[in-house]
Order: structure tokens, then C-alpha cells, then sequence
């Protein structure tokens, strides 16, 4: 996608700098009185903000539809947050629908309250695939997908919501690109690398003033925020070298610190999926896991089904007959980034062991 190599010790310095601060002992820190109590709230609806890892087919129309696709995994295989929506029989559909700059709102009443889109930024554009002419995925923010529920919904949330909220991975890719053209452009490598992880850190302040402002601010009780993994440990990671994989890591420590920061004292409960990651990563076998380095999705195969328009294996393309050969039903990864299905359902799991944990179930 990118050349990175040159990164090198200037991002392992910034690393050690960042703050490592997504410890279990750090997120126990976010806490409340919500919830401790012995009487299970009884929740009447699931909504969830996010991107492309929670999103359950905003992008699941015309020719992608057509081929198969929709979902950032192997389709029609479910994302996380529909298993757990599945799992507590709460109905939920698709907030919006559409691509190319034209989407339908609440295509699937009444119960339309997964707003996560694939490209989505936490505040600003463009996303990742969404074009500046307003064609390619609509890449509706985080602050945008909370407007837009707020605006359905009656402008509040009810005390009866369990609400997600996951991104970050998106403010990674865009400032990735940024990096890179600086780069390119002649400038230095120090300032680029240290620009890259502080607007981490501004996002990630920014997710955690929507949560407070927008979401616990307008009536919700019962927030689950969860931390943004580490793309050191993806295929994508992986391929940009030992070296540049600590940078990566420092813009996770940097958004996740900031998030974690900005909800202190609040009521909203934090679900470390950075740590789950690495731990499904470090010992796959333990979990179920028949590989956690390669992509379920082949590449070769998406290009042909798709004549020759996608050449990067995104997994919003892939389908059965788009997979490599062998069995890849324990594979984690669907594409370079995305959790295969296998990896949605450890997601799903580790979502609502947090609810068992908090006696929210």
C-alpha cells in the first residue's frame, strides 16, 4: 500500500516516548457506579458507531452487493457487533445504506441502530475510499453516525441502550498517507513521524469528548468504548517491516492513551481489544486459531471477479468463491487488516464476556 521502510529508528525513538499506557490496570480506572449493582439492566436496543470492523453493510448495494460483497470480511459472514446483536436477540440493521455519495437513511425500520461505516474517520474527511468528488464510500464520521442516530432516535439516547463505540483504525491509515507524502515531498522524518502520532493522540481526545458530550451527555447509561488494536500485528504491519511496526504502535499507545484520558471518571466502561488482539495474535493455537498471519481472501481472486477494479484483496469483496485455497474457516485475518470471520466471532466473545464481567447480562 505504502513504502515505510524509511521510518526505521526515528519511529522505534518516538515509540519509547509514546505512552503505554493501555494496561488492564489503566482501563480499570475507567469506571462507574453504572451498572455495579446485582439487578442486570434490561436493554431494549443495541447501537453501534464505528468503522469497518463493526460495520454490517452500509456498502451492501448494487455492484458490490451484486458480486457477493458488503461486509469488511468473508461474506455474507457476519461482523462482531451483528453476532452479539444476534446472541442477545436485539434486531438490528444497517443505519444507512449507499455508496457513491447516494444513501438511504433507515432503509430497515425500526430497528436501524448500526451506524458504523467502513472508511469513517472519528471527526474529519476525507475517509479512507471515500474520494473527494463525493463518489467511493460515504465514510460517514463518528460524529456524524452519533448526529445521525440522535436525529432518528428523538435526539436522545434511552436509558435502555447498550451502546459500542469503536474506531481509530481509519485516523491510523489517513495519517499513514500523510506521513508518506511529506516524506515524498522532501520533508523531515522527525516531524512527520511525531505530526503522525500526535493527531493519534487529537483523535483519539476526540472520540472521548464525543462519548462524554454526545452520548453519555444525551442520556445513555449503559457505553461500551472499546480501544483501537495495533496494526503492528496485521499482515499490513507486518509487511512494512520490524522497524516501521513500532511506529504503528506508538499512533495505538498515542489515540488510545487520549481516549482513555478523555473518559476517566465517566460513566463509560472501556473493552480492551488492543490487549485481546495480541493475545489472539502471540498464541493462535490457544484460541482456535489455524493462522494468524495470512489473508483468508485471495487477491488474485477478488481482481478477477471483480474485473481487474480491486487489485488490493479489500475483503468488502470477498466472498466463498474469492478465498484461497484450503480451509481457512479458523484463519484470523479476512484481508490485510480485517478479521476473517473466526476473528469476528472472538470479537463477539470477548464483547460479551465484558458484559457478563459487568453483570450487564
Amino acid at each position: 500500500m505504502m513504502d515505510l521502510a524509511s521510518i526505521g529508528q526515528m519511529a522505534s525513538r518516538i515509540a519509547k516516548r509514546a505512552t503505554r499506557a493501555m494496561t488492564l490496570a489503566t482501563i480499570a480506572l475507567v469506571v462507574s457506579a453504572c451498572g455495579s449493582g446485582n439487578d442486570k439492566p434490561e436493554f431494549h436496543r443495541f447501537v453501534v458507531f464505528g468503522d469497518s470492523i463493526s460495520d454490517m453493510g452500509t456498502y451492501q448495494v448494487g455492484a458490490i452487493a451484486a458480486a457477493g460483497g458488503g461486509r469488511y470480511t468473508v461474506n455474507p459472514g457476519p461482523v462482531w457487533s451483528e453476532r452479539v446483536a444476534q446472541r442477545l436477540n436485539y434486531p438490528i440493521t444497517s443505519g444507512i445504506k449507499g455508496f457513491d455519495g447516494v444513501f438511504q437513511v433507515c432503509p430497515v425500520p425500526p430497528n436501524c441502530s448500526n451506524w458504523a461505516q467502513g472508511g469513517g474517520r472519528v471527526t474529519l474527511h476525507p475517509g479512507i475510499r471515500e474520494n473527494a468528488d463525493g463518489t467511493g464510500q460515504l465514510a460517514k464520521t463518528i460524529s456524524e453516525q452519533i448526529a445521525f442516530h440522535l436525529a432518528r432516535f428523538g435526539g436522545s439516547f434511552a436509558a435502555t441502550d447498550l451502546i459500542s463505540v469503536q474506531a481509530g483504525g481509519n485516523d491510523a491509515f489517513f495519517q499513514l498517507g500523510v506521513l508518506t507524502a511529506t516524506l515524498q515531498g522532501g520533508g523531515n522524518l522527525q516531524q512527520a513521524s511525531a505530526a503522525a502520532v500526535g493527531a493519534m493522540a487529537t483523535a483519539g481526545a476526540e472520540l472521548a469528548g464525543y462519548v462524554k458530550n454526545d452520548i453519555l451527555g444525551k442520556g445513555a447509561r449503559f457505553v461500551i468504548v472499546s480501544t483501537f488494536p495495533d496494526l503492528a500485528g496485521t499482515p499490513f504491519g507486518v509487511r512494512l517491516g520490524a522497524q516501521n511496526q513500532a511506529l504503528l504502535g506508538a499512533m495505538a499507545d498515542a489515540f488510545n492513551a487520549a481516549l482513555v484520558a478523555g473518559l476517566a471518571g465517566t460513566d463509560a466502561r472501556m473493552l480492551d481489544i488492543r490487549a485481546q488482539f495480541a493475545t489472539w495474535l502471540a498464541a493462535p493455537a490457544a484460541y482456535g486459531i489455524s493462522n494468524a498471519t495470512s489473508e483468508a481472501c485471495s487477491r488474485d481472486k477478488i481482481a478477477a471477479a471483480t474485473g481487474g477494479l480491486i487489485l488490493d484483496g479489500a475483503s468488502l469483496f470477498c466472498s466463498a468463491a474469492t478465498l484461497v485455497d484450503g480451509d481457512t474457516s479458523r484463519y484470523f485475518f479476512a484481508d490485510d487488516v480485517h478479521p476473517a470471520p473466526y476473528g469476528h466471532e472472538l470479537i463477539a466473545n470477548a464483547f460479551i464476556a465484558e458484559l457478563v464481567r459487568l453483570n450487564w447480562r
